[in-house]
This record gives structure tokens, sequence and C-alpha cells, in this order.
């Protein structure tokens, strides 16, 4: 979503605030994706790091939006710095990035918030020239192949093609598709029943063959793989809707190799799953891509979670977690708690869960 603030929290120097050939090629990890021509990118830094960014289209309220999230930063935060990048098509007119930027920078200032840096570039890659407000210019090389670029990518930081890449992970299937799916979701909850499993019963508990399923698929995902068929969709949601293998399955994420299935396993599912099991499924997508440094993507899977289910636990939780500066270290115990979870415990209630048509 281009209206809410993100960043991953990169270190980031004075150096690599002001040199704009340093700061725009960690501007893709910053923010999990290439800003294409039409956009602003305001970065502003507090502690040292990367703390927020601000994503904003070029159009009529752009300097309304800009300089109201400036002043809100320096008035919350000690010893802020911000830097400014307009990413536009230069071409004459009032219009042009060149006019474009000289605004945008004569508006943070009148509000108090005058940018350590500010330039503006057709885009992020290699060869683009960018253009400071003072008339310096430089040339870009690939973000990847820069010292910041080589420091993201250590940190498990990635990035997305563009905006719309990124929304079309968590895009749901056409409607006519997932009312399909409810339909067999539901009835598959009916054929169960609500149903208590004796302890002496035998074999694996209900919760735990779900889990199986689950980690075979998820296990399955190491490589690409084929998309999901549609029977494979439904007992996995179902499988998913059961809290004990939701909860269990979060406890992989110290894994690269899980963490990176999960995104494409998950991923998939959010786009497949109805309501209500789609929050529990876009949760699984944001816990994974959190670990792999992919904020922007948690952001957009925990905005899907909440549109489906709105307060709904597990999101609120997430969320604070995608939003810390303190790092991931400190939601470790969610993973111990994750994989401590007893899949075994008997008896087993199978509740009948409405799924939206």
């Amino acid at each position: 979503m281009l209206d809410e603030p993100w960043t991953n929290h990169l270190p980031v120097t004075d150096q690599a605030l002001t040199d704009p050939t340093l700061f725009l090629s960690t501007l893709p990890y910053q923010i999990g994706f290439l800003p294409t021509a039409g956009q602003a990118v305001l970065t502003c830094r507090r502690a040292g790091v990367f703390a927020e960014t601000k994503v904003v289209n070029l159009d009529h309220d752009t300097e309304k939006v800009l300089t109201e999230y400036a002043q809100r930063f320096h008035r919350d935060n000690a010893d802020p710095a911000i830097a400014l990048t307009v990413v536009a098509e230069d071409h004459h007119g009032p219009t042009s990035a060149a006019d474009v930027l000289d605004r945008l920078v004569a508006a943070l200032r009148r509000v108090g918030t005058d940018p350590v840096a500010a330039c503006r570039v057709a885009s992020i890659t290699e060869g683009a020239v960018w253009t400071s407000a003072a008339g310096r210019t430089g040339v870009l090389v690939d973000p990847r192949d820069t010292p910041a670029g080589m420091a993201a990518d250590i940190h498990g930081y990635t990035f997305h093609a563009d905006a719309q890449a990124l929304e079309a992970i968590v895009a749901p299937d056409p409607d006519e598709v997932v009312r399909r799916r409810a339909d067999a979701l539901g009835q598959l909850h009916w054929a169960e029943g609500l149903t208590l499993v004796a302890a002496d019963s035998g074999g694996p508990s209900p919760s735990r063959r779900r889990y199986d399923l689950a980690m075979k698929h998820l296990m399955a995902a190491i490589d690409p793989t084929p998309p999901l068929c549609e029977g494979e969709i439904v007992d996995l949601a179902a499988a998913l809707a059961d809290w004990r293998v939701r909860d269990k399955l979060m406890g992989h994420v110290h894994d690269r190799d899980l963490r990176n299935a999960g995104a494409r396993l998950f991923g998939e599912l959010t786009r497949a799953c109805p309501t209500p099991v789609v929050a529990d499924v876009a949760c699984l997508l944001a816990w994974y891509s959190l670990w792999r440094g992919d904020r922007a993507l948690t952001l957009r899977a925990l905005a899907r979670a909440e549109d489906a289910v709105p307060n709904h636990l597990l999101t609120e939780l997430l969320s604070e977690a995608a939003r810390s500066d303190s790092g991931l270290k400190r939601f470790d115990h969610i993973v111990g708690i994750a994989r401590d979870v007893d899949l075994d415990r008997w008896p087993v209630v199978v509740g009948l869960p409405h799924y939206d048509r």
C-alpha cells in the first residue's frame, strides 16, 4: 500500500544518506520494490538506521502528504534526517522532474523539514543518471552490486520488480473460483462434523495428519513446483484452518530454505483461499516474509489478513513485529512457542468454520 510508511531497518551512515549514488542503491531494499516513474520517496533516518520510508504517487496531493508526514517524523524523533527522491522521466515544462523536485524541496523547507539530500532520477537501474537539487549529477550502478546492496543481501533483504508485482502476490483469485473452493471447504467440514476423537482410537491425531500434509507441501516448495491443483488447495486450506497446524508451522522460519518455500506456498494459498481461512494463511505468508527480510510483502500480507478478518489477533501480533525497530531476535520466543505446539493432545474437537461465498 503506497499510503503506508515502511522500510527495512538498514544501517545508514551520513555519507550513504547524502551521496545519491550510495543512497539510491539502497532504495529498493528500503521499500521492498523498485519505485517507478511518477512516484516520490521520502526516506527518514533515526538512531543510525533507515527508520521509515514514505512512497507516494506524484499528483495534486503529493506536497500535502509529504509535508505532513515529514513534520510528524521530525516531531516524534530525536535527531531525524530525511532524504527526498523524485522518480520521473525528465522533460520541459511545469511538470518536469526538475520542477517537481524543486517544489517538493521548497514545501518541505517551509514546514521546517529541510532534506539533507534531494535528487531526481528516471529509474533505479544501472546506468540511470541522477541529478541533485543542487545540480550535481552521477550515474547509478546495479543496486545489487553496491556495498549497500551486498550487505542487504547478506541480511536476507530482497525487493520486487515494482509495487504492482508486490500487490499481485496477495491479490485474490477470481471470485467464482474462490466461491467454488469455499463450497468445497464447507462440504469437507460438514462431512467431518463436530467430532470428538477418542484417546484410544489409535493412529495420529487429526492435527498431526493436517500438519504432515502441510509439511509435505512446504518441503516440496523448496524447489519451484507446479501450481497446486484444486483438491490440494482445499485440503491445505482445511489443514491451515486448524490453529495448532498454523502455529506449529510458525516454528520453521530459522531455516532459510523453508523461509523461501513458505513464501512460495503461502503466497499461492493467500491468493487461493476464501475468507476466513485466508487470514491465517496470509499471516503465515507475513511471518515467513518478515524473517526473509521482505517487510513490504509482510505488510501487504497483513493488510490482506485484516481485510479478511478485522481485528484478527495474530494479524495484530505480527503487525507489531513488522514495525519493530528492535530486530527479529525479540520474537525468537514465538518460534520456540510454535515448535512446542502439541499436535497429539487428545481429544480433538473439529469445529465448523463459516467460509464466505
